[in-house]
């Protein structure tokens, strides 16, 4: 298990949390619904072939928006290291989890 999905697992379903894309330019707030275990679809036999982390969010806020995306509440959508948020708030704003900068 990857260190956001680590994180994330800490906590049960139906918590709220914030997340954040592209340097703030998208935010969701919205539930984990839950965290399972897939692949990306590829026989286990290519190379290419990943099993990972994943987490249903159920968005519940579209806080900001400037993606281009249609984002709407009640909206699940699957968050994982392949589609990972630069950041992570908890619903008081305290800050979860960051991805890493090279530096």
């Amino acid at each position: 298990m990857d260190e956001m999905m680590s994180v994330l697992n800490k906590f049960p379903n139906a918590t709220y949390v914030k997340l954040e894309w592209n340097s703030a330019k998208l935010i969701l707030g919205g539930l984990i619904e839950t965290i399972y275990q897939t692949d990306n679809g590829l026989p286990e036999s290519v190379s290419d072939y990943r099993e990972y982390y994943a987490m249903v969010f159920r968005i519940k806020d579209v806080i900001k928006n400037e993606s281009g995306q249609i984002y709407t509440g009640n909206m699940v959508m699957e968050v994982s290291a392949f589609s990972a948020p630069s950041r992570i708030w908890s619903q008081n704003d305290i800050l979860l989890w960051q991805e890493k900068t090279e530096g």
